[in-house]
């Protein structure tokens, strides 16, 4: 037999069991080349699945992370929208009560004013109805006593009318007695002269004397009756004009002294109720300012709290806004770190694997030339007269070294593949 190195051989006897042994042999070899491909090319796969799902995975956190910083970002721009928005409603709640109470306090702050100046009023209109009675009882006083006064004149007038009616009553009466004398006498004398012509002469002469006197004495009592008349009407006149005097000075006193009673009074309720108005006034206009300078406090404080909500919104703002950004450039660059580390990390495995597979078909062809070469030896070695026998047992041997030696590059390829 030629083999391909030039060799010739002479066989002298088939092996058939030897044969079969190589076949065996080739088989198994080429079953753990074939397992030895399919391992390689598995962990090539698991590779680059794990390459795959380290880079998603990667991806995903980067995504979630992502996700929870805008999130929180959101949470914090709305928490900020809300604080600003309770804040503010909370400001302008105080700010509304504020005003409020100042509105009380300015209303009540009228009504006590126009209560005060109301009751200066009332007290002033008492006052002057005080002195309204007090000058009318003055009046009234100086009416009575005027009446009275014009009573007492009245009376002192029928009295001094009765004493010149009674004097004109006695002097007529007087004279009627006179006349009513003379008039007897003079009959006497008549009746007696005529009875004693001559001797009466002296007696009528007497007579006439007598009825002069008679005359004399009667004019002298009309005359003095007159005169006393003259006398009691002038008297009472006079008491009565005196009396009209003292009255009208007494009615004129008392209306004097009730006018000034009563300008007095008016005067002094007119200042009383200057007085109270101005401080009533006084009162109402400070309630106003002091109202004014509350409103305008609570005012300034409800616009400076606003001032400083907003300012805080916005610093709030802002500070979320940078917060976000700087979140999301830590999560860009988190993803780009990944990826790259990723990257390297895959493009490493990739590249181990590579020269792993590369390494592990060096070995598993190492290993089938050497199996070959050893088993053409043993081929060689066995078409020799050697004896069945050994050849059986050498198959056996090889075998079992082949085995092993698959077995070994096997779990050495396995075992650089986790790696």
């Amino acid at each position: 037999m030629t083999v391909g190195n030039g060799n010739n051989y002479n066989i002298t006897q088939t092996d058939h069991g030897l044969v079969d042994g190589l076949v065996s042999i080739w088989g198994d070899m080429t079953g753990n080349q074939s397992d030895m491909i399919s391992a390689v090319g598995g962990m090539a796969r698991d590779n680059a699945d794990m390459v795959q799902g380290v880079t998603s995975d990667a991806f995903n956190y980067g995504e979630n992370v992502n996700r929870d910083s805008l999130d929180f970002a959101g949470n914090t721009v709305n928490d900020s929208y809300n604080l600003v928005a309770d804040m503010g409603a909370g400001a302008f709640g105080f700010g509304s009560d504020a005003l409020n109470t100042a509105g009380n306090a300015l209303t009540d702050s009228f009504n006590y004013a126009q209560n005060t100046q109301d009751n200066a009023f009332n007290f002033g209109y008492d006052v002057l109805t005080s002195v309204q009675t007090g000058q009318q009882g003055a009046l009234n006083f100086a009416g009575d006593a005027q009446s009275d006064a014009f009573n007492f004149g009245d009376n002192a007038l029928n009295f001094a009318g009765n004493a010149q009616s009674d004097a004109f009553n006695y002097a007529q009466n007087t004279q009627d007695n006179a006349f009513d004398a003379v008039s007897a006498a003079q009959g006497n004398a008549f009746n007696f002269g005529y009875d004693v012509l001559t001797s009466v002469q002296t007696g009528q002469q007497g007579a006439l004397n007598f009825a002069g006197d008679a005359l004399s004495a009667g004019q002298r009592a009309q005359d003095n009756a007159f005169s006393s008349m003259g006398d009691t009407v002038a008297g009472a006149f006079g008491f009565g004009s005196d009396a009209l005097s003292a009255n009208e000075s007494i009615s004129r006193d008392s209306i004097d002294a009730q006018n000034q009673i009563a300008n007095t009074s008016i005067l002094q309720n007119s200042n009383l109720a200057r007085d109270s108005i101005n401080a009533q006034n006084f009162l109402a206009e400070t309630s106003i300012k002091e109202n004014s300078d509350l409103a305008r406090g609570v005012s300034e404080l409800a616009e400076n709290m606003h001032g400083n909500n907003t300012a805080f919104a916005n610093n709030a703002l802002i500070t979320t806004v940078d917060a976000v950004s700087g979140a999301n450039k830590g999560m860009a660059d988190l993803a780009y770190y990944s990826i790259d580390k990723n990257s390297n990390l895959a493009t490493d495995l990739a590249a181990g694997a590579v020269d792993k597979v590369s390494d592990a078909y060096k070995d598993a062809s190492d290993q089938t030339i050497l199996a070959h070469k050893q088993a053409l030896q043993f081929a060689d070695s066995s078409m020799r007269s050697d004896g069945q026998q050994l050849a059986i047992s050498t198959n056996e041997t090889m075998k079992y070294i082949v085995i092993g030696l698959g077995g070994v590059a096997i779990m050495a390829v396995v075992f650089m593949g986790s790696k």
